[in-house]
């Protein structure tokens, strides 16, 4: 886990997986809980219409997402292809 580490590859920074964790907790857990209203407001579209908005947004994605990569970056987050 190369986002990890701190200083040599052995030695995990609890830190870094802490913040990494609650960014985690902070995106699941209200996803969680709207999970039934979600699932409520949407039970009257069909499958074919979810699917079809699911990769018309794929394909906007793709189209507009910055491909660059950062050379100078001190974030470690790889670019260009790898992104998709």
């Amino acid at each position: 886990a190369a986002g990890l580490s701190c200083g040599r590859w052995s030695q995990l920074c609890w830190r870094a997986m802490a913040t990494d964790m609650a960014c985690g907790v902070s995106i699941g857990a209200p996803l969680w809980v709207f999970a039934p209203v979600l699932r409520t407001l949407t039970r009257s579209w069909s499958d074919d219409t979810i699917a079809s908005m699911s990769l018309s947004l794929l394909a906007v994605h793709a189209a507009l997402y910055d491909y660059r990569s950062h050379h100078g970056s001190q974030d470690g987050l790889p670019g260009g292809a790898v992104a998709l």
